[in-house]
């Protein structure tokens, strides 16, 4: 997971990257880079603050910069972006993974190219390398990159002595924007929130930005990039007086319940009510802690014909109606199961990001109006899942619900000392389990998500009738228990432990 962003004429362009970056650190923080053109490269082992001093006497208006975390090769300098070439013709950017990185790395070595890193970047940096001295023809580079990188990507590159940005998009976000003659990109819209127009390649979309021109070939054919204006000035990244983005952002839960409320009233969603209506099975398909969301009301709906699945593990494809629920829309393993869904129509998708992959694959979109979320741990796109997925299934007051939900958080945050000080109590252990039963395991299920993502702590949900057979088994001084209470019956757990 890695966050890119390039610019094209922007005034003091390294403080420009520094500050689209420290945006994107949600996507990683274990290394980060910057390149401004011609030849000036920085790169830093650790948050993307530190290269403020190495780019304090820098100065240029074209440049890209990245931020890692490290999926393909350790933490080293040699493996952080942007990515220069063997001879330093090519230098690159890349959100995505490459598939195929290992026949193209022979094909390379027979070449004649050494590699210093253990990355899929450097060997794609080589290649367009290869390529650019085979053809000296940037056209021919995209068209090839297209026709021969096997997987999903969202690159941008400099090649040396040529004024343009060029970019490539295929099942990885990637955003292009534009005010009056500065140009950018970026995997994430929120970096780059101050532009005035945009456009969202679509996948296989490949093409340039220079001041002169902006060119998107769509199907090897080369057309004028079409941008729309948009406004997203009140897309905030700030912290404000929160000392980290997960807490502001559950804090933010109460004005979430707010928009939902607004936006049900204000758009008809009455079609997709009847659909699932009248659909003889549903299924809802998610990773992470969207999953947990869809997972959650199935268990709060109980009925047999609405199931979930975790979306990389799902094969069958069968016909029925399908929930999609992404919190950025661009999912990977989302958009390979709309591919293999045969009636798109029948397509339901819950996302935050109404401008994604997803969104444009499929016929019914849902916003789930979470705001920005760049806290690693999702915390109101879950809270917000759950709550349109209940209005799209039942019939019930949902003023009422709403109304009950929003002081039910309100409530909830009040007792931050009382919750503190149980975490207090929790913090120093090397495992839990998050016990409960029916629902509650739902409920749990996410809770356990949470200790690991943001603790370390192996954390997991059981039912409460499962200790028995074999977990309790486990249990010492350094391995406690989380009880969710649903059931008298679960008393007797609690004194089993």
């Amino acid at each position: 997971m890695c966050g890119i962003v390039g610019v094209i004429n922007q005034k003091n362009a390294p403080n420009f990257i520094l500050s689209a970056l420290k945006t994107l650190e949600y996507r990683g923080y274990d290394s980060a880079g910057i390149y401004i053109r011609e030849d000036k490269l920085f790169k830093t082992l650790s948050r993307v603050d530190s290269l403020k001093s190495k780019i304090a006497s820098v100065d240029g208006i074209d440049g890209i910069g990245h931020t890692r975390w490290a999926t393909h090769g350790f933490s080293t300098l040699n493996n952080a972006h942007p990515h220069q070439s063997y001879h330093k013709l090519i230098t690159l950017v890349h959100n995505g993974i490459i598939s195929n990185y290992e026949s193209i790395k022979n094909f390379l070595i027979k070449k004649n190219y050494k590699f210093y890193g253990e990355t899929d970047t450097e060997i794609l940096t080589n290649y367009i390398e290869y390529l650019y001295l085979q053809h000296k023809n940037p056209e021919t580079i995209l068209f090839n990159l297209l026709d021969d990188i096997q997987g999903e990507l969202a690159i941008a590159f400099f090649i040396k002595d040529y004024p343009s940005l060029y970019y490539l998009k295929r099942e990885s976000p990637l955003v292009i924007a534009k005010k009056n003659n500065t140009y950018s990109l970026s995997s994430d819209v929120l970096a780059i929130n101050n532009f005035e127009e945009f456009y969202y390649p679509e996948d296989g979309e490949m093409g340039y930005i220079n001041i002169n021109e902006q060119v998107v070939y769509k199907n090897y054919k080369k057309t004028s990039i079409n941008f729309k204006k948009e406004d997203y000035s009140c897309f905030s990244s700030s912290k404000g007086h929160f000392k980290h983005y997960m807490l502001k952002e559950i804090y933010e839960e109460p004005l979430v319940v707010d928009r939902l409320k607004k936006y049900i009233s204000t758009y008809n969603l009455q079609e997709i009510r009847n659909l699932l209506k009248n659909s003889n099975k549903v299924i809802i398909l998610g990773c992470g802690t969207s999953y947990n969301a869809g997972y959650y009301i199935t268990k709060f709906l109980n009925k047999n014909n609405i199931i979930s699945h975790v979306a990389s593990e799902y094969k069958d494809f069968e016909d029925a109606t399908y929930i999609l629920i992404s919190q950025s829309g661009e999912t990977y393993d989302l958009i390979s199961a709309v591919k293999k869904i045969k009636n798109t129509d029948n397509i339901i998708l819950l996302t935050n990001n109404i401008h994604s992959t997803l969104a444009r694959l499929v016929k019914h979109v849902i916003y789930l109006n979470a705001g920005n979320e760049i806290a690693v741990a999702a915390t109101k796109s879950y809270i917000s899942t759950i709550l349109l997925l209940t209005y799209l299934f039942k019939d019930i007051n949902y003023n009422e619900v709403l109304s009950k939900a929003k002081l039910t958080i309100k409530n909830t945050l009040y007792k931050r000392n009382e919750i503190k000080q149980l975490a207090s109590k929790i913090y120093k252990l090397q495992s839990l389990y998050c016990v409960s039963k029916n629902i509650g395991e739902a409920i749990l299920k996410e809770a356990a998500l949470k200790i690991k993502e943001i603790s370390y702590i192996h954390a997991e949900s059981i039912y409460s009738g499962e200790l028995k057979h074999g977990p309790i088994s486990t249990l010492d001084k350094n391995f406690g228990c989380i009880f969710l209470i649903t059931d008298k019956t679960m008393i007797s757990n609690i004194k089993e432990v």
